[in-house]
């Protein structure tokens, strides 16, 4: 039997690349979502061995009531990773809070109109789940049972703490999904992944390093820098490791209906980072910060995790921290050899 029709939302962010390509790579046919034309254009360009298995709908609103009507045709399983990720916004409840919830509200509304779709998967985020004003506590192991206890009213009084209400909305985003399927009672089932922070070489479209989202560039922190960053949070796991736990949960869809996934791989540390770079690329460590000390001697308290549940459920392994700074510093090397032979035949 041929694989269904997937719909990717926010096919051309960075988690949404990496999971279009781990359905694409397991034989599945791919609609994604774009809110601009010219990033289905790039898709074909840069990957043409996936003409007439990937296909694009345009979405340039997603909190617009039906804006996913047209893109749902035919579709049996939906995943949703888009969700609106910026800085600097004036008004919190307009440009933040309410996108993400109605993003997420249309697609599910949507999917229960079009009479076709048997599994929803939503990217959440482990801001849904954690404790965000207790900070990593030693007593604490956060499990898929946790919620968020941040409320909208807080929210959208916060005057300087735009990541709080990032939060908030994650936490909302995923909260109005699980009421809505208690309600409305749809065909399809609904499963939420939540990642810690991602990083990763990007499996984007992308034309230059500079197209990187924040956390994929994270790794530039270190190259032709001094001092030593600091992780932005002490729990990473590896884009494709996203990616997979989404592939996973559909192909294990009667074990994962109705369910949240925490996935989160390792605790880390900028000092960490710095040895793993030294390592793997001998021949740039004078690029790097200086490694001074054991690798963790700056590690904070961790966040701490029970990720037993994806592991058992979907099968799920992490891949080794040292394999995805290398791979995520490589590329950022590969960019610079690409300007570096573009400038050279100009």
């Amino acid at each position: 039997m041929s694989k269904p029709l997937v719909l990717v939302t926010g096919a051309s962010g960075y988690i949404g690349a990496s999971v279009v390509h781990a359905f694409l790579r397991a034989g599945y046919r791919v609609r994604g979502t774009v809110r601009k034309q010219a990033q289905a254009d790039a898709w074909r360009k840069h990957f043409p061995q996936y003409k007439g298995k990937l296909d694009f709908a345009l979405v340039e609103d997603m909190g617009k009531e039906g804006a996913y009507d047209e893109a749902i045709k035919d579709v049996e399983v939906v995943v949703h990773t888009a969700s609106p990720f910026f800085f600097g916004y004036t008004d919190n409840e307009r440009d933040m809070l309410l996108p993400a919830v109605n993003g997420t509200l249309n697609i599910l509304k949507a999917a229960h109109w079009a009479g076709t779709v048997r599994q929803v998967v939503i990217t959440s985020s482990f801001a849904a789940l954690q404790d965000y004003h207790r900070g990593p506590d030693p007593t604490k192991v956060y499990t898929e049972d946790d919620w968020c206890p941040l409320t909208w009213d807080e929210a959208v009084k916060e005057e300087k703490d735009q990541i709080l209400v990032y939060v908030t909305s994650k936490k909302y985003a995923e909260k109005k999904a699980w009421d809505f399927v208690a309600e409305k009672k749809p065909a399809f089932s609904l499963t939420t992944i939540l990642p810690v922070y991602v990083l990763g070489a990007s499996e984007q479209p992308l034309l230059s390093v500079d197209g990187l989202s924040t956390s994929a560039s994270w790794i530039r922190e270190f190259i032709d820098k001094q001092d030593l960053p600091k992780a932005p949070i002490h729990a990473m796991i590896d884009v494709q490791d996203v990616a997979l736990a989404h592939l996973r949960a559909v192909e294990n869809a009667s074990v994962a209906a109705g369910k949240r996934y925490l996935v989160a791989a390792h605790s880390f540390s900028g000092s960490e980072v710095a040895h793993i770079l030294h390592q793997a690329f001998p021949d740039q460590q004078s690029r790097f910060p200086e490694v001074r000390g054991e690798p963790g001697w700056d590690k904070e308290e961790p966040w701490k995790w029970d990720t037993s549940r994806a592991e058992k459920d979907l099968g799920m392994r992490w891949k080794p921290l040292e394999q995805t700074i290398r791979e995520a510093a490589e590329q950022v090397f590969e960019f610079e050899r690409r300007d570096k032979r573009a400038c050279t035949a100009s």
